[in-house]
Formats: C-alpha cells, sequence, structure tokens
C-alpha cells in the first residue's frame, strides 16, 4: 500500500534530535491513524502518533529517532468506526551522528516532555554488565535423567548502570528536572536513552530508574549522576506535551481570521514549528 510518509530531519540540540513526519494522503476514509518506529528491528510507537486524528493528512514530531542508525516509519490507519484500513508504506531517514562531539555522548530526554533533554558524556561505566532475565524453571518428571525447562521469553535488560556526566550546572538542572520536582507534577521515572556505536544496548533504550545518585565535582562544575536502570516500554504513547500549542499561534496573529489566511491546510498549521514557545 502507498502512503508512505515524508520525514524532515532536525540535527540539533533545539531541544533534541528529530524527525517530523507527515503523512499527506492516506487510504480513503481515514480518520486515525498509529505512527509507529522502526530501529533494528524493534518496533515501537512514536509518543503522540497514537490515535492521531488523521482526516486531511497528519503530522506527529518523533523525539526519540535513533541517531546513527536508520529509523523507519510508517502508520496503521483506521477509519472512524476504529476499522482497520491496512498500513502504509514505510520510509526511512538516519539522524547524523555529529549530532553530538563523539561516541561517547548520550542524547537523554524525559518521553512525554521532550523540551527536557541534555547531551553528555557516559561514564565507561555505563552498560559495563548487560543483564537479561530469562524466567523459567527445570522439572524432572518422574524417572527422567534430565529436567524440562518451563519458561517465558527473554526479559529486556535488567539492573544496567547508567552513568551521566553532565558538563555543567545547567545541564545536571535539566537533567533533574526530567524527574519532576517538589513544586511541579512528578513525571514518571522513565527516561529514553539514546547512544552511539559501539554501546551496547538498543540505539532507543526506554529506561525505567530504580535509583539515581549524584556527585558534583565543584572545581569543574560537573555533575555527575549513578543510575541503576531496567529497560522498559515507552510510557502513555498516546501522550506527549506538546511543543506547538494553541496558544502560541494564537499569540503569533492578531485575530482568529488573520491566524486561517496564513494556512493553506489545517496541517500546515500544526507543522509551523516557528511559532512554538511565542505564548511563553
Amino acid at each position: 500500500m502507498p502512503y508512505a510518509p515524508t520525514l524532515t530531519v532536525s540535527a540539533d540540540m533545539n531541544p533534541c534530535p528529530r524527525v517530523l513526519v507527515t503523512f499527506t494522503a492516506l487510504a480513503a476514509g481515514t480518520q486515525t491513524i498509529n505512527v509507529t518506529r522502526v530501529v533494528g528491528g524493534r518496533s515501537q510507537k512514536v509518543n503522540g502518533g497514537v490515535a492521531l486524528f488523521a482526516l486531511g493528512g497528519a503530522a506527529v514530531m518523533d523525539y526519540a529517532p535513533a541517531v546513527g542508525v536508520p529509523s523507519s516509519y510508517r502508520a496503521d490507519m483506521f477509519d472512524a468506526a476504529g476499522n482497520p484500513l491496512g498500513s502504509t508504506d514505510a520510509a526511512q531517514v538516519t539522524v547524523p551522528a555529529s549530532v553530538v562531539p563523539d561516541a561517547s555522548y548520550g542524547i537523554i530526554t524525559q518521553p512525554l516532555k521532550p523540551t527536557l533533554a541534555v547531551a553528555a558524556p557516559l561514564d565507561a561505566l555505563t552498560a559495563d554488565e548487560i543483564i537479561y532475565g530469562l524466567p523459567g524453571d527445570v522439572r524432572y518428571p518422574e524417572g527422567a535423567a534430565v529436567g524440562t525447562r518451563i519458561g517465558s521469553r527473554r526479559h529486556g535488560i535488567e539492573g544496567m548502570k547508567l552513568v551521566v556526566k553532565c558538563q555543567n550546572y545547567a545541564d545536571a538542572a535539566e537533567f533533574r528536572s526530567m524527574f519532576g520536582d517538589y513544586e511541579t507534577s512528578q513525571f514518571p521515572a522513565i527516561l529514553c536513552v539514546r547512544t552511539l556505536e559501539p554501546v551496547p544496548i538498543p540505539r532507543v533504550l526506554y529506561a525505567s530508574v530504580r535509583e539515581l545518585r549524584e556527585s558534583t565535582d565543584y572545581i569543574n562544575q560537573q555533575t555527575t549522576f549513578n543510575l541503576v536502570v531496567d529497560e522498559v516500554a515507552p510510557p502513555s504513547p498516546g501522550l506527549i506535551i506538546p511543543i506547538l500549542r494553541r496558544m502560541d499561534l494564537d499569540a503569533a496573529f492578531p485575530t482568529r481570521a488573520a491566524r486561517s489566511a496564513a494556512y493553506s491546510s489545517r496541517l500546515a498549521r500544526d507543522t509551523d514549528f516557528s511559532k512554538a514557545g511565542l505564548a511563553g
């Protein structure tokens, strides 16, 4: 089936490397779509791209594409009653590794609020040991010389060290804010961690934080965060705090009529990220 998306890469830290995934045409009768990213054979829903209204086209900004290796995107289409209409063709793009200084860096974001993002070196202790859970038991039938294993499939990474070395106090404050604070709503203790080869973990890893410790080098103004993490599924893929808000679009134009006249379509309006943040 056709309808492959158009992919536009933004290779910067404003707030993080991202890909705009735009579907200008979809199957007749399409009301909503679910957008999927595939990296290294692993499929994950794109945050903000679940049950996405798609009448006349749709777009979603993916704030978690892999870096240095290809990311592929497609969408599953549904009519107004929720009946499947098939999947679009896939399109592929690669965010260049040059977005970070070298392969020792990781890009870490809060999945539900991607404006919270840092690029920082990862200490050599990061992923120095990888443990995968292999749940199961060996049972011995009566009279058997050898047992039979009864178990389930391999789990993801468990109990991995993640050591983030923030190079200045501003990055350290940004990193702390990914977990919320005493005054603001608490985010889930899940981070999106993107790394380059040869770090031996998935290029896009969602990490649930068991433990967070920090230490500060006051002479060099560097803060090191020592975390113990488990691999998990992306949190609430249907939710994301948008960077471009309706209030930003309202602030950009003196009247609603002027706003309507500025865009040829709803899709053009909803992808005008130059207006992001205008409302403060």
